[in-house]
């Protein structure tokens, strides 16, 4: 993948430079993110190996679960994006580590994820 370790470093300094209150929450899942990804990259010409490093360097930047890759993928495959799109988000989740395993706090509680 040509996204280099130095451009996610450098991406995961500007996002935590940013103050929560600054920032738009109005993206709620892996594909929509993903999606205003591509959609930003086009609308400043950038073709189409330079949108796909964009989605490269933002997933490798945030950390998203081997779960959500995926999630994203069919989404955006039911979307009809590009093909090379899809082939992306496959490797990435590959090598995406899996999200952790509900963890059991004793009888009468619930599992919950243990990042929730």
């Amino acid at each position: 993948m040509p996204v280099s370790q130095h451009e996610v470093d450098e991406l995961r300094r500007k996002g935590q430079a940013q103050s929560l209150d600054d920032a738009d929450c109005t993206l709620q899942t892996s594909a929509e993110l993903l999606g205003f990804v591509i959609h930003s990259a086009r609308s400043i010409g950038a073709d189409q190996t330079e949108t796909l490093n964009m989605v490269e360097l933002v997933v490798r930047a945030t950390d998203m679960w081997r779960e959500d890759i995926r999630e994203a993928r069919n989404v955006l495959y039911a979307l009809n994006y590009p093909p090379a799109i899809s082939q992306l988000l496959k490797a990435l989740a590959r090598r995406a580590p899996p999200r952790p395993p509900p963890y059991f706090r004793g009888v009468g509680h619930q599992c919950t994820s243990a990042l929730h």
